[in-house]
């Protein structure tokens, strides 16, 4: 999708009992906090038994949640979330990552 707010971008953050280790809170709302305007966030969790489904689902209401019932290991996880995937640019993020603010910045618009 084309337009004022530029193309879409897709992240993809596959998660496995993330909350636990207070990097899934972080790649979020460094995620959430990114200036690009134009982007879709889609977390899939591996079937975590931390609460991190429903902390995310609670958190981040705008995120796609793809809830698998067993850990499928990430690429699997981006295989799956690929297919769900409205962007024409796609990012793949473990759930340890930070973003800045600008990450998504000009080339792409």
């Amino acid at each position: 999708m084309d337009g004022k707010l530029g193309k879409l971008v897709t992240v993809i953050i596959v998660n496995y009992n993330g909350l636990k280790s207070g990097y899934l809170q972080e790649c979020l709302r460094s995620v959430y906090g990114t200036e690009y305007p134009n982007l879709e966030v889609i977390f899939v969790d591996n079937a975590s038994k931390d609460g991190s489904l429903e902390y995310v689902a609670k958190s981040f209401p705008r995120a796609k949640i793809v809830a698998n019932s067993k850990n499928l290991g990430f690429a699997e996880g981006n295989n799956i979330a690929m297919r769900e995937a409205g962007g024409q640019y796609i990012a793949l993020l473990n759930y340890d990552t930070k973003v800045s603010p600008s990450w998504l910045s000009d080339p792409i618009r």
